[in-house]
């Protein structure tokens, strides 16, 4: 537990601080998809976590990654459909 924290430090400290929010909500995006099997009405949220990451991937490829700006305007369209999905 102690060698993990300290790489979030590390990893931290070097201003990757888009990868250190893709990471966390990556798990939290997998551990609400296997809650939403037991318990459905968690499927707002769930959709909320992959909308934000949907924009935390635009934002990574495009500034740390600095890939395709195809990439990027596809993740930020299908964060925009999400929340679509939620309001609608």
């Amino acid at each position: 537990l102690i060698f993990v924290v300290s790489q979030f430090i590390a990893i931290f400290r070097k201003s990757n601080i888009g990868l250190v929010i893709q990471t966390v909500l990556s798990v939290a995006v997998l551990a609400f998809s296997i809650l939403y099997f037991y318990e459905k009405q968690t499927l707002i949220i769930l959709q909320s976590l992959m909308a934000l990451l949907m924009f935390v991937l635009a934002y990574n490829n495009h500034t740390t990654f600095k890939r395709n700006k195809f990439y990027t305007i596809t993740y930020i369209v299908v964060g925009i459909l999400i929340i679509g999905a939620i309001i609608f």
